[in-house]
């Protein structure tokens, strides 16, 4: 398998992990109490579970691509 290809679901993780940072801050910016029934917590807990989730899928997909890939060279390696 292709390392680029292996790689490429840390990377999204990644990104989904600094696209939630730059949402909070960008919330937290334009949250006014005046305005929102909800408090500041709801806005972090939904982005959170937005972001964070797939994110977390991203990585775990990431690893299990990574150790049957390690799996299949130590196989190899074994063979010769």
């Amino acid at each position: 398998m292709n390392r680029f290809f292996r790689h490429i679901w840390f990377l999204a993780s990644g990104i989904l992990q600094i696209a939630c940072c730059i949402d909070l801050l960008t919330a937290w910016f334009r949250y006014s109490e005046v305005l929102n029934s909800a408090p500041f917590s709801v806005t972090v807990l939904v982005d959170v579970v937005s972001f964070g989730v797939p994110a977390a899928v991203c990585f775990l997909i990431g690893l299990y691509f990574e150790r049957r890939t390690k799996g299949e060279e130590d196989s190899h390696e074994n063979r010769n």
